[in-house]
């Protein structure tokens, strides 16, 4: 009884009361559930799904910090153990490449706020490198060492082209403009330039071991890695509804209000801890804002839909509360969600539990 006891009549409220709305359906029917609610207070058009045929796309590590990338690569290879050489070396050689097309994309974005975006992206396209960062464009790079190496090649010498472009338009205003009017245009873009060369510089020496497979040599460790990482990215990488350049911001659409329904039966745990973690991470940052619209978290089944995460999900239970997020989680018992969350994340969130209820089983088994 815990969905229609529990998990139904504070949905009804919540969307009565303008919320917004995140639920994983974890059952498959909580869908019409939250229609029917959203209709009933006239808040249909609220109503947003993923994971579904109709549904909207997202691109799903958008709003993944390192440390949460990481984690999500390393639940996907399925290795727990810390010092497992794939998954560690699986997860340095993803954070490495995210930080790569991450700092070039944010030149090109720099680069818009003064009208010359055209030419930085441009140049991007030219040496055929991703324009988006997407967990499908990084699973795209790792599916060779081959295709790691030529990734590697191409960044070093896409620093050098943008410092050389950065320069000489420099140049040229400089000799039209004063120094301060100069420094005040190009200081951010030359920023990002300089941070961009660092990382190619000092970020990226990881993959000096990979230059050799350019010329035919093999290594065969880092070709069983790239082997196992293929295998393993496909699920994610091939699904377009994880992929989108332009996909859903679901801490946006919740912060407006909207009514977002995941359908959890089709996606894995894994996808649906980072989703999880992610979101509550964007969510949290809305304590420094003056004017914030309450939103509602309800994951029934928690420790099902929790269960990817390998006791690294968080919460975020500590902001919870000064970022307006309530969480409503209906799971079996203690010992399943611990091992869901992993011990510290759950002990964090039973200190910060508001009210709990239980629900006994009327089920009686007669002594064997």
């Amino acid at each position: 009884g815990k969905t229609s006891s529990f998990i139904y009549p504070n949905l009804d409220d919540r969307i009565k009361n303008g919320h917004g709305i995140l639920i994983f359906n974890y059952k498959g029917s909580e869908d019409k559930a939250v229609k029917f609610f959203a209709d009933k207070h006239r808040r249909l058009e609220d109503v947003i799904e993923i994971g579904v045929p109709w549904g909207v796309h997202i691109n799903l590590i958008s709003a993944m910090n390192e440390k949460e990338l990481k984690s999500f690569v390393v639940s996907l290879m399925s290795m727990k153990a810390e010092n497992d050489y794939f998954s560690e070396s699986g997860s340095n050689l993803v954070v490495t490449i995210w930080k790569s097309i991450k700092a070039y994309i944010e030149i090109i974005e720099e680069a818009d706020k003064i009208n010359n975006k055209k030419s930085y992206l441009g140049t991007v396209v030219k040496f055929k490198l991703p324009t988006a960062l997407t967990f499908a464009e990084i699973a795209n790079i790792c599916k060779s060492t081959v295709s790691i190496a030529s990734f590697h090649n191409k960044v070093i010498k896409l620093s050098e082209r943008f410092e050389k472009t950065l320069n000489s338009k420099i140049e040229e205003w400089l000799e039209r403009h004063d120094e301060v009017v100069v420094k005040n245009k190009y200081l951010d873009l030359m920023t990002s330039v300089l941070h961009n060369k660092d990382i190619v510089e000092t970020g990226m020496k990881s993959l000096d071991v990979f230059s050799d497979s350019l010329e035919g040599s093999k290594n065969s460790s880092m070709t069983t890695l790239i082997m196992s990482m293929s295998t393993t990215f496909a699920s994610v990488a091939d699904n377009n509804a994880f992929n989108s350049e332009d996909g859903l911001d679901l801490a946006h659409e919740l912060d407006q209000g909207k009514i977002i329904i995941i359908n959890s039966q089709e996606i894995s745990s894994v996808v649906l801890g980072s989703l999880v973690s992610s979101t509550l991470q964007e969510l949290s940052k809305r304590v420094r804002q003056t004017k914030i619209n309450p939103v509602s978290v309800f994951i029934d089944e928690a420790q099902r839909v929790l269960a990817g995460g390998g006791g690294s999900i968080d919460l975020h239970t500590d902001v919870c509360r000064a970022s307006f997020i309530e969480i409503f989680l209906s799971f079996q018992n203690y010992s399943l969600m611990q091992n869901a969350i992993g011990e510290l994340n759950f002990k964090a969130l039973i200190l910060n539990l508001v009210s709990s209820y239980h629900f006994k089983n009327g089920v009686v088994v007669d002594d064997l």
